[in-house]
């Protein structure tokens, strides 16, 4: 029997022909996909009458269908565990209804992007800050762990409802209309289920970053073009609970912010600093003195990074295991500086810059599983290197020069 039924990107009308011939059976269903596809309530009411198993259903940019029809067709899967209903239609005066009924579920995901809609532009606007909503989920969901609400108008006081859920292990609040607010970081500390946090695009500051990390026991951290400088850095740098953290998009760092405590810090094991403009050899030499950092991407930077920024950080960071340094302006690694074997790095990223040959540091690294050099100028004669890495799984050569003339070639011919 099937368990779990993805009907992505497919026709209503094929859908419904095989519902109602017996094609699919849904005795047993515990998950139905319908990403993008054409569903209509009619499909959804076939589901819910005749799966009471159904515990997951994935409603993603169905923008078509109408709101008020899912959300209370949706109510009478009593078994849910997982709604996602990502740039599709809600009515929240249905979704006010239904939520009493969700008592079982775990994961609730909801995203304003209407992804694939005629206007992709648009974003789907439902008020989330209505009280009669928050209160029945801080009331039914009490098993909830996980929350996603991106991309609407979130308000602190709505934020301080959502924090005070005590089975919530992670939120994700990132787009919305959070600013600095002492008493909704008070409920967010308050909570010591939570420990994963996603701020990003909201314009927070400074105060909050480094109020939240003072005094949270948060471990994954995303506060991502946030309009934050140095103050949060060193407040995080100091925290050493922080395994995850994403500060990219923030501008206002400087070098400074990576001179002090890096050495200090034993927790960071993910840091992303991408796209903040600012970073030099020296700070990224830095950064790589965190003893556990496994993950580093430094994308984005291409002022001040080079090639030698890399080979330093590989030399340092005996720990890391994937690299991400796209968008960096690197034109080789094929330089006199020695380079120590690490040889517990699996993922290599150099996508989006200027090499022209195969760097010799990645033919030296003995565990390496996933390459990517996506969109560089390597020529066709340099390529046949990597075949000698049996220890490759996954390679990206895509938009590169010598695939450029090789379709060329072949196209002249015709």
């Amino acid at each position: 029997m099937f368990r779990c039924l993805d009907f992505s990107n497919c026709e209503s009308s094929g859908i419904h022909f095989a519902m109602k011939r017996g094609m699919i059976p849904l005795r047993n269903v515990t998950c139905t996909i319908w990403t993008g596809s054409g569903i209509t309530a009619g499909e959804l009411t076939f589901i819910a009458e005749n799966s009471n198993t159904l515990t997951s259903v994935d409603l993603r940019n169905c923008w078509n269908i109408d709101g008020e029809k899912a959300t209370s067709l949706l109510s009478s899967c009593v078994n849910l565990t997982s709604l996602r209903v990502d740039g599709s239609n809600i009515n929240m005066d249905s979704m006010c209804m239904a939520v009493p009924k969700f008592t079982s579920l775990k994961y609730f995901s909801f995203d304003g992007r209407k992804c694939g809609h005629p206007s992709e532009s648009e974003v789907q606007e439902v008020d989330f800050n209505n009280r009669y909503f928050l209160r029945n989920i801080t009331q039914f969901w009490k098993g909830i762990t996980e929350i996603c609400i991106k991309s609407q108008s979130i308000n602190t006081q709505s934020a301080e409802m959502l924090f005070q859920i005590p089975s919530l292990v992670k939120i994700d609040l990132q787009k919305n209309d959070l600013v600095h607010s002492e008493s909704m970081w008070v409920e967010l500390i308050a909570n010591k289920s939570i420990r994963e946090v996603n701020l990003s695009r909201n314009k927070i500051g400074d105060d909050a970053v480094c109020y939240i990390t003072n005094k949270s026991n948060i471990t994954h951290l995303n506060v991502s073009y946030c309009d934050i400088g140095d103050p949060s850095i060193f407040c995080i740098l100091l925290n050493n609970k922080i395994t995850h953290l994403d500060v990219s998009g923030n501008n206002k760092i400087t070098d400074n912010a990576w001179y002090v405590d890096v050495p200090q810090n034993r927790s960071l094991v993910h840091l992303n600093v991408s796209n903040n403009k600012k970073l030099s050899e020296a700070a990224l030499l830095n950064m790589s003195y965190s003893s556990n950092l496994k993950h580093l991407n430094i994308s984005g930077n291409k002022l001040m990074i080079n090639q030698k920024s890399i080979i330093a950080v590989l030399n340092q960071t005996k720990q890391l295991r994937e690299f991400v340094a796209q968008h960096c302006s690197i034109n080789s690694l094929h330089l006199s500086v020695p380079v120590a074997t690490n040889s517990g790095i699996h993922t290599f990223c150099l996508g989006f810059n200027d090499i022209t040959t195969i760097p010799d540091l990645i033919l030296n690294l003995p565990n390496l599983t996933k390459l990517d050099l996506q969109s560089n100028d390597l020529h066709n004669e340099d390529v046949g290197k990597l075949f000698s890495k049996t220890s490759l799984k996954d390679l990206n050569l895509s938009y590169n020069l010598f695939l450029v003339r090789f379709m060329l070639k072949r196209a002249s011919r015709k």
